[in-house]
């Protein structure tokens, strides 16, 4: 039995495409097979293509936690930042796609004012509020981007060709073993708390 066409189903039909494929194949033709219908059918509820994604984005964005105020800040963006790459390691292309489009987007425009009143209620406003917070949202979407890539591509656990180099590489050959396989939640821990450590520091100096 075919849905009633609404907005609201349309949207959710894309974020299902979006989770079980990519965000990259949801169009209005995949939607619209998806539902069982004609694409021109979409029209009556979506304005084109690039409507029917940005609507898909931001119903993704609801799922995303918004930061809490339990405890020191570092805290607070650390486990926003886990809880964010968790969600979005479910939709592959949604983090890149959120890095061009989260300003059009009004839930992630709902994230960044809750991320500034967070940061301002630890003391850290203007400039340096926008700073902070701006670099762990980035940080977590480009390291979410990162690791599809890495998967994707096939290369999660790699060979370095370090002995056909011109050059020794001497320290590159002695830590080879780190680099043998992704590990994606450590180097994501570690890379999350150089940058909380370096970004507050600076605020505070």
């Amino acid at each position: 039995m075919l849905k009633r066409l609404t907005h609201e189903t349309i949207v959710d039909t894309a974020v299902d495409l979006a989770r079980r494929e990519s965000f990259g194949s949801v169009s209005l033709r995949a939607v619209a097979a998806a539902l069982g219908v004609t694409p021109m059918a979409l029209y009556r509820h979506v304005a084109d293509g690039t409507a029917l994604r940005l609507g898909a984005l931001d119903a993704i964005a609801t799922l995303l936690p918004l930061v809490g105020n339990a405890g020191p800040l570092d805290d607070d963006l650390r486990e926003w930042a886990r809880a964010v790459r968790a969600t979005l390691g479910s939709f592959a292309g949604v983090s890149s796609a959120l890095m061009c489009t989260w300003f059009e987007l009004p839930v992630m425009l709902q994230q960044v004012d809750r991320l500034l009143e967070r940061a301002d209620r630890a003391g850290v406003s203007g400039f340096d509020g926008v700073a902070v917070t701006n670099a762990v949202m980035t940080f977590v979407l480009m390291r979410v981007q990162a690791e599809e890539q890495v998967r994707s591509a096939g290369v999660v656990q790699r060979a370095l060709n370090v002995y056909a180099a011109e050059t020794a590489l001497p320290y590159l050959r002695s830590q080879t073993r780190h680099y043998e396989r992704a590990d994606f939640d450590a180097h994501f821990e570690f890379g999350l708390s150089a940058l909380l450590l370096g970004a507050l520091a600076k605020v505070e100096s």
